[in-house]
């Protein structure tokens, strides 16, 4: 090969290796805790982190009874995810809506999978709160249906 092919080749390598050290070191973002964005990402590392206490700290006192112990029983056989990156958000008065993929990143040859994730909020005294059945447990904030 001619010289100045491999000073493009040796140029290509040292791009594709930088471009890699800077994935890797790459800090995530931490959202203020008075935001939604910032209650979502607390609440779901606690749940990465099967610390199901911190976790349920950040729900609604109406929702904190029907879903405590079903995060206590998610964080047993607990959610396999590992990573979760903010869509968007948005805020209406008092209420907010948070969007996020959540999924697994994979080995070397998995791509692993994910998928999209809202959570509803409300402004109280003590700050934003999830106030809808949040993931892992979409349903233990639901009323079930006890007729015949």
């Amino acid at each position: 090969m001619k010289r100045s092919t491999w000073i493009w080749v040796g140029g290509l390598i040292v791009l594709v290796i930088a471009a890699i050290a800077l994935t890797a070191v790459r800090r995530p973002v931490a959202y203020p805790v008075s935001s939604p964005e910032g209650v979502v990402q607390r609440y779901l590392e606690a749940v990465f982190d099967r610390d199901a206490p911190s976790a349920s700290s950040w729900l609604a006192p109406s929702l904190k009874p029907r879903c405590e112990n079903a995060l206590y029983d998610a964080m047993n056989w607990g959610p396999s995810e590992d990573r979760a990156t903010l869509l968007d958000s948005r805020v209406d008065g008092d209420q907010a809506s948070v969007r996020v993929s959540v999924g697994t990143s994979g080995g070397l040859l998995d791509t692993g999978y994910e998928w999209t994730v809202t959570f509803h909020l409300r402004l109280l005294d003590e700050g934003w709160r999830i106030d809808r059945s949040p993931w892992p447990v979409e349903y233990c904030g639901e009323t079930p249906d006890l007729g015949g």
